[in-house]
C-alpha cells in the first residue's frame, strides 16, 4: 500500500512561469467532471484548446462540496487553477500517481502536454 505525507510541496512550470505550493491533491483535468460525476475542474471546457492543472491547498469540507457543485474561485486560499497546454509537475518525495482511477505507481516528475487531435463527434446534421 502506497502512502504519502500531506501536505507536501509540489512545483508546477507552465506559461513560462513556475509556481511553488504546499498541497493537498494535484488534479490535471480537462472535463469539468471525473467519471465518477464529481465536479473537480468548474473552469473546464473540452474545446478551448487548454487543460487545467488544479493545485487543491487545504482540505476543507465546505470548499471541497463548493468545488463539487461548480463554485470555486481559482486563485483562492483553497486552489489554484493554472490554464495550460503543457506542464512540467515535480516534487520532492514520490507520490501515488494515477490517470483515470489507473494507478501507475509513485512518481516525482510528470510532464503534461495537450495533443493537439480533437475529438471527431459524428453529427446527423
Amino acid at each position: 500500500m502506497t502512502t504519502s505525507k500531506y501536505p507536501f510541496a509540489v512545483t508546477v512550470a507552465a506559461n513560462d512561469k513556475t509556481i511553488k505550493e504546499k498541497v493537498i491533491l494535484v488534479a490535471i483535468a480537462n472535463a469539468k467532471k471525473f467519471g465518477t460525476g464529481a465536479n473537480i475542474n468548474p473552469t473546464g471546457k473540452l474545446d478551448d484548446g487548454v487543460f487545467e492543472v488544479l493545485l487543491f491547498k487545504n482540505f476543507d469540507i465546505s470548499e471541497i462540496l463548493k468545488t463539487f457543485y461548480g463554485e470555486i474561485e481559482p486563485n483562492s486560499e483553497f486552489v489554484t487553477v493554472i490554464k495550460t497546454t503543457e506542464a512540467k509537475i515535480s516534487c520532492e518525495e514520490p507520490i501515488p500517481f494515477q490517470i483515470d482511477g489507473e494507478f501507475l505507481g509513485d512518481k516525482t516528475n510528470i510532464q503534461v502536454k495537450m495533443r493537439p487531435e480533437k475529438l471527431k463527434i459524428l453529427s446527423p446534421f
